[in-house]
């Protein structure tokens, strides 16, 4: 691989049996058409064995050459042990790893593209048990190998020749038309994967032996879009796009996407009785539709993870008895997705029966709803006998509702003339 620049950067990880400490980096350079900055946090506080989160993470910003990709890589000289500055034959494994998910350390986070605005890869220190160990202050100094390289050229895969399932690999590009009647076959995401949709259509067909999502990541994974794109879903108890439980998908670019169920699933998240995970939205021109699911959410009788909207023009809309952007149907059983936060884009949602556009579903609940005074613009409707278009549905309850730093629900009750605000339907924020 031809490295562009490299560099290096450390910093001393210090635990007294209960306190890490790391100074403060910020690194910039420049190579070509390519210039970075990197920031660590300066301070980590490990409170017990196993995970612990750097505040922070790693962030970097700045712009890549076209094909070019910013590399960190962590090493050590005592591998990964933090040695008893007074008694050195006393040490304390650790290692780093990119997700409190993860079973085996990081080797290096990439980033494939930069801009002004910074991008976050998570790090943690995942300790050992340190118990029975001698007290004392116990250091470690890491190095963190910055590299500017070539990405590898991206295969891309015409969805038409298919001939068999599909499982993408990390920056596989996928163009063309899958059609679920003659081509039968699952897409699956490599755990871990980015890959992009360029003009892409993957085209399920219900039939209860082809049980499986329109598109399935087998962990976290990133979708860029490229083109005009469309997923839907094959069997109907699932969803367009599948978020495995415990993950999170990551959607961005500047393309097109749409995203159906062909039945009980939401359009992007999760299905009959099949829990999801985390959604994330970056960017794009998105149009969700769920079936009894959500637009974008949790599918029927099964709950979802944090949904998170940070820019783009969003359409979701809820299945017959799903939030537009929430729970999906719970009437088979109580259902829950977790926070939603919207901090950005044009936001167009729409409740089914009994649900919010933003909220709960039918006998469905949700946590916290935030909408920031960053959004360009969000409009939520919500269906016949709804409580509110932007909270809860009906039969259940949600976490706080916070919109423009003003809480209308406290969990309980309206605050501020809630009442008269996210009852609206449609409610718009900011007002017309």
């Amino acid at each position: 691989m031809n490295k562009r620049l490299s560099k290096f950067l450390s910093f001393m990880l210090i635990s007294a049996l209960g306190t890490a400490s790391m100074p403060g980096i910020t690194a910039k350079a420049a190579a070509d058409e390519s210039s970075y900055s990197i920031e660590i946090p300066d301070t980590l506080t490990i409170t017990k064995p196993g995970w612990n989160e750097l505040p922070g993470g790693i962030k970097a910003s700045g712009t890549l050459e076209e094909g070019m990709k910013l590399v960190i890589t962590p090493s050590t000289s005592n591998d990964f042990k933090l040695v008893n500055e007074a008694d050195s034959s006393q040490t304390i494994s650790y290692d780093l790893r990119a997700s409190s998910t993860d079973t085996s350390p990081v080797e290096s986070w990439s980033f494939l593209s930069l801009s002004s605005n910074p991008e976050t890869r998570t790090v943690g220190v995942n300790v050992a048990d340190y118990s029975g160990k001698a007290p004392g202050t116990y250091t470690e100094a890491i190095t963190f190998r910055v590299e500017i390289d070539r990405v590898e050229v991206a295969a891309i895969v015409d969805l038409s020749t298919l001939t068999a399932d599909y499982e993408a690999q990390d920056g596989d590009i996928l163009t063309g038309t899958l059609n679920g009647v003659n081509q039968p076959y699952k897409i699956t995401i490599a755990d871990g994967a980015s890959i992009t949709l360029r003009n892409a259509i993957i085209s399920g067909y219900s039939n209860k032996n082809y049980k499986w999502a329109g598109l399935t990541p087998l962990g976290d994974a990133t979708i860029i879009l490229s083109g005009d794109n469309s997923v839907t879903g094959f069997y109907e108890n699932y969803p367009g796009i599948f978020v495995p439980a415990g993950k999170t998908l990551t959607i961005k670019g500047g393309g097109k996407l749409t995203a159906d169920s062909n039945g009980y699933g939401a359009g992007i998240g999760g299905g009959l009785q099949i829990a999801c995970g985390n959604i994330v939205i970056e960017s794009g021109t998105i149009t969700a539709t769920g079936g009894e699911g959500a637009g974008i959410g949790g599918g029927y009788g099964a709950s979802c993870g944090n949904i998170t909207i940070n820019g783009g023009t969003i359409t979701a809309n809820g299945g017959y008895y799903g939030a537009g952007i929430g729970s999906g149907d719970g009437s088979s059983s109580g259902t829950n997705c977790g926070n939603i936060t919207i901090n950005g884009g044009t936001i167009t949602a729409d409740g089914g029966y009994h649900a919010a556009g933003i909220g709960g579903g039918y006998k469905a609940s949700c946590g916290n709803i935030t909408i920031t005074n960053t959004v360009t613009k969000v409009t939520a409707t919500k269906g016949d006998d709804a409580l509110d278009s932007v909270g809860r549905g009906s039969d259940r309850t949600c976490g706080t509702v916070t919109i423009g730093g003003t809480v209308y629900w406290d969990g309980t009750n309206y605050q501020n003339g809630g009442g008269n605000e996210i009852t609206k339907s449609p409610y718009e924020y900011p007002a017309s």
